[in-house]
C-alpha cells in the first residue's frame, strides 16, 4: 500500500494539451484583416520573447493554405502544404461566420492544431486543455486567483 505515485495528487497519464503546440485561429485572423481574397503572409509563433515556428498562409474566397516544413523525430525536414477549406454559418442579426474545416474529419472549428504533420482539429490531434490535466489542487489555485484577479 501506498509508493511512489500510488495517490491521485499526480496525473501521470497526462496528454500534450493545446497550449503546448502551434495553432491558427480564424478568430484571430479575421479580427487582424488577414482573410481577405488575394491576401497572403506569414505567422510566426513565440515564447519567451524566442521564436518558436512560423507558417506561410494564401486566402483564397472560399479557402485558406498553409504551407511550411515538419519533420519527425529526428527525420529530414519536409515541405507541406495544408488546404483548409472555409465553412460560414449566418449570423442572427446580419453577416456571417466563418469557420475552418478540419482538413482531416470536415469537423467545423475555429482553430486548428500543429501537433505532427499536420494543422488539425483537437479530436484528430487528440490534444487536451490543460485544465482536463489539473489535479483538484490544481483547480482550487486557479480559481483562487481567477477571484484575486476579479477583487484587484
Amino acid at each position: 500500500m501506498g509508493g511512489l505515485g500510488s495517490g491521485s495528487w499526480y496525473k501521470w497519464d497526462k496528454k500534450t494539451t493545446t497550449e503546448e503546440v502551434h495553432r491558427v485561429d480564424i478568430r484571430f485572423l479575421r479580427k487582424q484583416g488577414y482573410l481577405v481574397p488575394g491576401n497572403s503572409g506569414r505567422l510566426s509563433w513565440s515564447r519567451g520573447g524566442e521564436k518558436t515556428g512560423s507558417i506561410g498562409y494564401r486566402v483564397w474566397h472560399d479557402k485558406l493554405v498553409l504551407a511550411y516544413r515538419s519533420r519527425s523525430h529526428g527525420d529530414d525536414w519536409r515541405d507541406m502544404e495544408e488546404t483548409v477549406w472555409f465553412d460560414r454559418t449566418p449570423c442572427n442579426y446580419g453577416g456571417e461566420r466563418l469557420w475552418f474545416q478540419c482538413p482531416h474529419c470536415d469537423k467545423r472549428v475555429a482553430v486548428l492544431y500543429g501537433h505532427g504533420p499536420r494543422f488539425l482539429c483537437r479530436d484528430c490531434t487528440g490534444l487536451s486543455y490543460a485544465s482536463q490535466n489539473e489535479t483538484y489542487l490544481d483547480r482550487m489555485h486557479r480559481k483562487a486567483r481567477k477571484i484575486r484577479k476579479q477583487l484587484g
